[in-house]
């Protein structure tokens, strides 16, 4: 007898090109994968497919919990077809976590994806991206130092502890810096935003002496 919150078996279907796998949440309520056809021996290679809420892409999306060496691993659907680590960034790029479809499928590498730009009268608006390249936020800066921010620079959001963001490049310099030419010192941003890099919106104090 099954206890109540145990994930009901997977169930498999093929329908011409497409297949159909079929999880269910621990309330027993179906959720659907679709995925080439002629993908099916990689997924079952995989013995416990589930359906689970993801909070990093706010969604139920399917995955197996196997055993390897008594450890519990999960592999997303995407990541058994593309026989890659199952933390590997994979992009679904019609955005359906569920369409696993390989023409849906791509591993994206953040840090050689160019950032997009919206430029507007005296001032630009820096796209920035996750690593699954969905949106995540917005900097703004001076349209005269456009040719500075794209030389070859690629730029992502991060998060302190404190839950404050802040914008560097793949090498960890700090947006502020490159803009005021330092590589050190305290940045203040005078209106509490650190997504405003701004010439008028940035002041460079010294490090505090040991």
């Amino acid at each position: 007898m099954k206890r109540k919150n145990e994930h009901l078996p997977h169930e498999i279907a093929i329908d011409g090109e497409v297949g159909k796998l079929t999880a269910y949440t621990k309330k027993r309520k179906p959720v659907v994968a679709t995925f080439d056809a002629m993908d099916r021996p990689l997924l079952e290679k995989f013995h416990h497919w589930r359906a689970v809420w993801s909070n990093e892409f706010d969604c139920q999306l399917v995955e197996s919990k196997d055993l390897n060496d008594e450890h519990a691993v999960r592999t997303p659907v995407a990541a058994a077809i593309l026989g890659c680590s199952p933390n590997a960034p994979i992009r679904h790029l019609n955005g359906d976590i569920l369409d696993n479809r390989r023409t849906n499928l791509e591993i994206y590498d953040v840090k050689t994806q160019p950032n997009e730009y919206v430029v507007n009268d005296g001032w630009v608006e820096m796209i920035l991206k996750d690593r699954y390249g969905r949106p995540v936020g917005t900097c703004y800066f001076d349209q005269d130092d456009l040719n500075l921010v794209t030389d070859g620079h690629i730029w992502r959001k991060k998060s302190r502890p404190t839950g404050q963001p802040y914008v560097v490049n793949t090498e960890g310099r700090l947006l502020a810096y490159l803009l005021l030419g330092v590589d050190d010192g305290f940045v203040t941003y005078i209106n509490k935003n650190p997504l405003d890099n701004s010439r008028k919106n940035l002041r460079l104090e010294a490090l505090p002496k040991a």
